[in-house]
């Protein structure tokens, strides 16, 4: 876990997205800063080492989230259909959030060019 602590801040968020969340909870930069290391990051945004190793370990944890049904025995019609649904639904809510995203950065990089 110390080796991460020594990592670009954006290849760590690059390697697991799920750090994304805790990045973006924790206001920590790691897009406009992403040549800092993570422990840079974590110092510029006021966030103790410890807290971040703790959410990354708790990641590492996690079970993996699996079905509760077996899709491989789906028709391949109703598979397409949820897969269908499912990214539509995902793509939208990633839509939304991304341009919430890029909104920001325009504004805070606007004066810059």
């Amino acid at each position: 876990m110390e080796n991460l602590l020594e990592q670009k801040i954006k290849d760590v968020a690059i390697e697991n997205s799920a750090y994304i969340e805790f990045f973006h909870h924790h206001n920590v930069d790691f897009y406009c800063n992403g040549k800092l290391t993570l422990k840079q990051a974590l110092q510029n945004a006021n966030v103790e080492t410890e807290v971040f190793l703790d959410y990354a370990q708790s990641i590492l944890n996690e079970t993996p989230r699996k079905y509760g049904v077996k899709i491989e025995e789906w028709p391949l019609d109703l598979l397409a259909d949820y897969i269908h649904k499912t990214h539509h639904q995902y793509t939208e809510q990633t839509l939304v959030e991304l341009k919430s995203e890029v909104k920001t950065f325009l504004k805070d990089h606007e004066n810059q060019n």
